[in-house]
């Protein structure tokens, strides 16, 4: 749903843009659109606010790359902040591991919210499970 919902978003923005130069017959059609939009909407049927004939052209943003960019400084960052800690409460040095590991499972958590197992699974993060099944 919320990938529809980020295509009907991106529509729209490219629809504003389009109404300043728009011919009758393109307004009629925006409106035709809305039209169809409020009604899924009072239907409820939020999946499916538009038809894939008018999504079709629409670039999906990616931020997937971003993610795992914001993951990476984040795991950087928390790491950091635990060795410092780590040896500012003299610990023992076998707990680096350990609060790398946290920072990695929690950076995760952050970043991806519900779906931090399954990333962390398919980057090989507990590298065992690799031959679990998929649901």
């Amino acid at each position: 749903m919320r990938r529809h919902v980020q295509r009907v978003s991106v529509f729209l923005e490219k629809m504003e843009e389009k109404a300043g130069d728009a011919s009758d017959q393109e307004i009629r059609n925006f409106g035709n659109i809305l039209l169809i939009m409020s009604t899924r909407l009072a239907d409820r049927r939020y999946r499916s606010l538009l038809d894939d004939e008018h999504l079709q052209e629409v670039p999906i943003p990616e931020t997937e790359a971003t993610r795992l960019a914001a993951g990476a400084i984040l795991v950087f960052l928390l790491s950091g902040a635990s060795m410092f800690f780590l040896n500012l409460f003299d610990l023992a040095d076998g707990l680096e591991p350990v609060a790398i590991g946290a920072s990695i499972v929690v950076s995760a958590v952050i970043v991806f919210r519900g779906r931090a197992m399954g990333k962390l699974e398919s980057l090989g993060i507990f590298g065992g499970n690799s031959d679990r099944p998929q649901r």
